[in-house]
């Protein structure tokens, strides 16, 4: 049973036994009819926590937090090459797209991947994290 079902049965339940009883709440000698409306409102209550929560989750992906090691190595997951993701660079944030170049080193003879950002300096990308999903409001709109 979820909340909302709960609720509308305990406020039913509640104005059953009111009409019941035909008195007012403060001569409810057994108390009754206040233990619904505290079940009744701790349910709201946790209710409006858990939709906020959900929004609040749904808003806030986690951020993914990137570095590179001594030799300039990536270190932290990368998003999909090409994707549109949220970055953190300089104390802002801004929407870039990481993505990757091979490389042969004549050189050293070693070839390898360079990521890079479209917009910014890999280097300077603290953390990343993919967009949120777009708002939906509380009834869809062709």
């Amino acid at each position: 049973m979820e909340r909302k079902d709960a609720i509308r049965i305990l406020e039913k339940e509640k104005e059953g036994l009111k009409k019941i009883l035909q008195m007012p709440l403060d001569r409810n000698p057994s108390g009754t009819i206040e233990a619904l409306e505290m079940a009744i409102n701790s349910l709201k209550v946790d209710e409006m926590y858990d939709l906020e929560h959900e929004k609040a989750m749904d808003i806030c992906e986690k951020w993914n937090p990137l570095g590179s090691d001594e030799n300039g190595m990536i270190i932290g997951s990368l998003p999909d090459e090409g994707e549109d993701v949220l970055v953190t660079v300089y104390g802002q944030v801004e929407i870039d797209s990481f993505g990757c170049d091979f490389e042969y080193d004549e050189c050293e003879g070693e070839s390898r991947f360079e990521w890079f950002c479209e917009n910014n300096d890999i280097e300077e990308v603290k953390a990343w994290m993919p967009l949120p999903k777009p708002y939906k409001g509380e009834t869809e709109h062709e």
